[in-house]
């Protein structure tokens, strides 16, 4: 008589909350083809990519796992949220508390995860989904609307934007305006997203930010004015789906903004900008 061999426990995941914000519930069905199992609720963390420890002003080391929400971390390191032991085969419903500091889904920095597991060895079973969780809070620092931050001021630089918060994936339109306080022959302007990131030691001391552009577009080309001439030019400008939200951790801040660079030619440019709230949903 042959042996008979038992199938293998398999675990299965179905997340019903798809979005979610800080501070509220996620529920999910875990179904189990073994006896016990285990539910959690986690994100990959590349937002900050730093190492295994952090070493703090007086020589301590700090382990990742006792680094507080968003935390810092290795890259892709896993952050534990919350877990749930299941005891029996079938459906459970589980439901986890999101944390009010939980940072916010983007597909460049953190990816929020629901994982199923039975079984144990080379008969582990493993299921796991996506979810979104919402965020995009804005933080101190944030450059004023319209600050010129280089030039002469041949030209009085305003940025109007349609929305101040957009979400990753849509388009940022508004309109600058340019006011000249002199005759100018020439005038090239462009206008460009950024996005800044600060990371910050454990001691306090910030580094240098991470500026990375997003997108750019020219506004005007070769256009001339005189003194006290207004000139308003519309602009479009994407957001990739999957951004980092606006939102400042312990160790981390990102912020992003619309920039206007005004060129006259052989003389001094102009380079204004202002902070926009960019704001995710995208698992």
């Amino acid at each position: 008589m042959g042996l008979l061999r038992a199938d293998p426990p398999t675990a299965r995941v179905y997340v019903e909350t798809e979005v979610a914000a800080p501070g509220e519930e996620v529920a999910a069905i875990v179904s189990l083809g073994g006896a016990r199992g285990r539910a959690e609720l986690l994100y990959l963390n590349e937002w900050d990519a730093t190492g295994e420890a952090r070493e703090t002003a007086g020589g301590a080391l700090v382990p990742i796992d006792d680094a507080p929400l968003p935390g810092a971390g290795v890259r892709c390191s896993e952050v534990l949220v919350a877990e749930a032991e299941l005891d029996g085969e079938g459906s459970h419903e589980v439901v986890f508390d999101l944390p009010e500091d939980a940072p916010g889904s983007g597909a460049d920095f953190v990816e929020w995860r629901v994982r199923a597991s039975t079984g144990r060895g080379r008969h582990l079973s493993v299921a796991e989904t996506t979810l979104a969780v919402e965020s995009g809070e804005p933080f101190d620092g944030e450059p004023d609307a319209g600050t010129r931050v280089a030039g002469d001021g041949h030209c009085e630089i305003e940025i109007e934007v349609a929305e101040p918060a957009v979400r990753a994936g849509e388009r940022l339109k508004g309109v600058v305006v340019l006011t000249a306080r002199r005759d100018c022959a020439e005038v090239h302007v462009s206008m460009g997203i950024e996005r800044r990131r600060v990371s910050h030691p454990l001691d306090g001391t910030p580094s240098a930010p991470w500026l990375r552009r997003l997108d750019s577009t020219d506004a005007v080309r070769g256009a001339k004015l005189t003194e006290g001439e207004r000139l308003e030019l519309p602009f479009e400008l994407r957001l990739a789906p999957g951004l980092a939200p606006t939102g400042a951790a312990r160790d981390s801040s990102i912020s992003y903004e619309v920039q206007a660079f005004a060129a006259y030619g052989f003389t001094s440019n102009d380079v204004a900008r202002r902070a926009i709230r960019v704001i995710t949903a995208s698992a």
